[in-house]
C-alpha cells in the first residue's frame, strides 16, 4: 500500500505543479531567465494581430519562471505578470486556469476565450480537453526557444477558429462568454486554495476504522473454512470463495467489485458478502482519504469545468472532496477564525424535470418537504403520513429510475409492472415528455440553456437524463458564477467547494447571515425554475454541519446590477 500511496501522491503533485503557478515570484538569477519580460506597452502591438496567452511552463518547461504567463503574436514572445496590460484586449488563452494564477486574476477579462472550453461546450463528449490534446507541445517544444512562440501562436488561431465554428453553430456565444469563461476563474481560485487538514482527527480516524478493519478481517477468516486462507483484498481468491466454495451464481463473469457484491447479495444473502463489503468500505476510507494526510494540515484540489458530459464540475488530483463520504468530513476544517456555509439545492432534478416537460402535478410535488413521500402516497392511496420506509423507496427508485434512463423492463423487473402504471398515470406529463425525448431522431438534445449533448441510437434512454442532469450542472455553473462575483466585489466569502447540487462558502462567523442571504438569492431568483436552497453552517469542521435560518433582511449593496444570465 505505501508504494500505491507514494505514487498517488507524486501524480497528484504532478497535476498540482502543471495547473498552478507558484503565487509570489522566487529569487534567481536574471540571467537564467531566457524569454523577455514585456517592456513595451501593449498598444503597441497592432491590433490585427491576435494575441494568445499560455502558461510559460507549456513552452519552456526548464524554465522556472511559473509566475509569469507568455504573451505571443506572430512576431513576439514575452513574458508577462501585470494582468493591466491585457484586460482591455481580446486574447485566445491556453490553459486558462494556470495564465490566471500566474497573473494573479480573480475575473476573467470580457474579451479573452479559451477554444478548450469553447469545444466543450459545443460538443461536451467528444473528449480531449487538455492543453496537450489540443495542441501538439510535444512537437513545439523540441524545436529551437524562439520559435515556439510562433508555432504555438498558429496552432492557437487555428484552433480558435475550428471550435468559434461550433459555437456559432449551436448559438452558444453568450453561454460561453457569460457562463463558461467567469466560471473558469472560479476553478483557478478553486485550485488554488488551499484547505486545512485537522491531523488530530485524522489520526484518530485512522486508528478507529484500522481497528474497525482488523475486526472484519477477522469475522471473514471465521466465516467459513475457505475464507482462512482467502485473502479479502485479492479479486482471484475472492471469486474461488464465492463462486467455486460457495456455488454461488456468477455476476459478470465472476467480478468481485463492489457493484457485483451487491448483486450477489441481492440475489442469494450470505453474511460473508455484507463482511466483504464493510472491509472494502474500510480500505476504502483509510487509502483514499486518511492515510495520505496523515501527518498534513493542509490539502489541495484541482478542479475542471471540462470533465463531464452532464456539466457538473469535476475534482481532478488532490483530495477526492467530491468522492468524501461524510464518516471522514470531519479531517477538513474552516481556515482558523472562520466558518463554512453551504447551500444545497433541494430536489432540483425532479423540479427541473417537472418545469420542463410541463408536469404540474409532480411540480406541486417537489413544493414540499419530500417528493418522494408525496409520490408514495399518491401511488399507495394513503396520507403522506402513513408512508413507509420501503413504500417511499420504490417511488424513488421509480422516479430516478425514469429521470436517469432506466428502462420501462428493467423497471418492472426491479419494482413491479402495477406500481410503474400507478406512477405513469399519476405523472402523465412527465411520462409523456420522457417518450418524446427518447423517440426523437435528431441524434443530439440540449439542456435548457441551450448546450448540446449527442445521444447515440444504442443509447437513447441518456436522453432525458442528459436534459435533466445537464440542466442542474447549467444552473449551479450560473450561482457558482454569479456568487464569485458577489464575493469578488464584496470580499464578503470565498467559495471553497462545488458538490453535486452544493456550493460551499467560506466567512467571517458575523458574516453568516449576509451570506445565506446572498447565496440564497444568486442561486434561487431570477431562475426558469421554482427552486429552492438549504442552508448549512459548518462552525468547526464539515462534518459538523446544521441547518441553520437566516435573518431576511435586505443585502442590495452587495448585489449586482446586472448579474449574469444564462436564460
Amino acid at each position: 500500500m505505501a508504494t500505491r500511496l507514494e505514487a498517488e501522491k507524486a501524480d497528484v503533485s504532478a497535476f498540482l505543479s502543471s495547473i498552478i503557478p507558484s503565487r509570489a515570484p522566487q529569487s534567481r538569477p536574471a540571467s537564467s531567465l531566457t524569454i523577455p519580460l514585456l517592456s513595451m506597452a501593449i498598444s503597441s502591438i497592432p491590433a490585427s494581430e491576435t494575441i494568445v496567452l499560455i502558461p510559460t511552463v507549456a513552452l519552456f518547461p526548464t524554465e522556472d519562471i511559473s509566475h509569469h504567463a507568455l504573451l505571443l503574436t506572430p512576431t513576439t514572445t514575452a513574458r508577462i505578470d501585470d494582468h493591466t496590460l491585457l484586460a482591455a484586449r481580446p486574447a485566445i488563452v491556453l490553459g486558462i486556469q494556470a495564465v490566471l494564477a500566474a497573473l494573479r486574476l480573480s475575473r476573467v477579462p470580457s474579451k479573452w476565450v479559451d477554444p478548450i472550453i469553447a469545444a466543450w461546450v459545443a460538443n461536451p463528449d467528444a473528449g480531449g480537453y487538455t492543453l496537450q490534446e489540443q495542441v501538439d507541445l510535444t512537437s513545439i517544444i523540441t524545436k529551437q526557444p524562439k520559435e515556439r512562440g510562433g508555432l504555438a501562436h498558429a496552432a492557437a488561431v487555428q484552433l480558435w477558429g475550428k471550435m468559434v465554428t461550433g459555437i456559432r453553430r449551436w448559438g452558444l456565444r453568450s453561454h460561453l462568454m457569460t457562463i463558461e469563461m467567469p466560471l473558469a476563474a472560479l476553478c483557478s481560485t478553486l485550485t488554488n486554495y488551499s484547505y486545512t487538514v485537522d491531523p488530530v482527527a485524522v489520526d484518530e480516524m485512522i486508528a478507529a476504522y484500522q481497528t474497525e478493519l482488523d475486526g472484519h478481517i477477522a469475522e471473514f477468516k471465521a466465516c467459513h473454512p475457505a475464507a482462512g486462507t482467502t485473502n479479502p483484498n485479492s479479486p482471484q481468491q475472492l471469486a474461488v470463495l464465492l463462486y467455486d466454495v460457495l456455488k454461488m451464481k456468477p455476476v459478470a463473469g465472476r467480478a468481485t467489485h463492489i457493484t457485483a457484491l451487491k448483486q450477489l447479495a441481492d440475489a442469494a444473502p450470505h453474511p460473508v458478502i455484507d463482511i466483504i463489503i464493510n472491509i472494502r468500505k474500510c480500505s476504502k476510507l483509510l487509502s483514499t482519504f486518511l492515510t495520505p494526510y496523515k501527518d498534513s494540515t493542509r490539502a489541495t484540489v484541482g478542479w475542471s469545468q471540462v470533465r463531464t458530459g452532464t456539466g457538473r464540475v469535476q475534482t481532478i488530483g488532490g483530495l477526492p472532496v467530491q468522492q468524501m463520504p461524510p464518516a471522514v468530513r470531519n479531517m477538513l476544517i474552516p481556515a482558523s477564525g472562520k466558518v463554512w456555509v453551504g447551500a444545497d439545492y433541494v430536489q432540483i432534478e425532479a423540479v427541473i424535470a417537472a418545469t420542463i416537460s410541463g408536469d404540474e402535478r409532480l411540480l406541486a410535488m417537489t413544493q414540499t418537504d419530500d417528493v418522494h413521500r408525496c409520490l408514495a402516497a399518491e401511488v399507495f392511496g394513503i396520507p403522506p403520513a402513513q408512508v413507509t420506509t420501503p413504500q417511499r423507496a420504490v417511488a424513488k427508485r421509480f422516479l430516478y429510475g425514469m429521470l436517469y434512463g432506466m428502462s420501462e423492463r428493467t423497471l418492472i423487473a426491479e419494482l413491479g409492472g402495477d406500481a410503474l402504471q400507478s406512477i405513469k398515470q399519476i405523472l402523465k406529463g412527465l411520462d409523456s415528455w420522457r417518450s418524446r425525448v427518447e423517440s426523437g431522431e435528431s441524434g443530439f438534445v440540449r439542456t435548457q440553456s441551450g448546450r448540446p449533448r449527442f445521444i447515440d441510437e444504442r443509447r437513447h434512454t441518456r436522453a432525458v437524463n442528459s436534459i435533466v442532469q445537464g440542466s442542474a450542472g447549467d444552473l449551479l455553473r450560473l450561482a457558482a458564477v454569479r456568487l464569485h462575483g458577489l464575493f469578488t466585489d464584496s470580499g464578503l466569502g470565498q467559495i471553497v467547494m462545488m458538490l453535486h447540487d452544493e456550493i460551499i462558502v467560506e466567512c467571517q462567523p458575523r458574516d453568516v447571515d449576509a451570506t445565506g442571504r446572498m447565496m440564497r438569492r444568486a442561486m434561487t431568483e431570477d431562475v426558469p425554475y421554482r427552486c429552492r436552497v438549504v442552508l448549512k453552517v459548518y462552525p468547526s469542521s464539515w462534518g459538523a454541519g446544521q441547518v441553520c435560518q437566516i435573518n431576511e433582511t435586505d443585502c442590495s449593496h452587495v448585489t449586482p446590477t446586472d448579474p449574469p444570465r444564462l436564460w
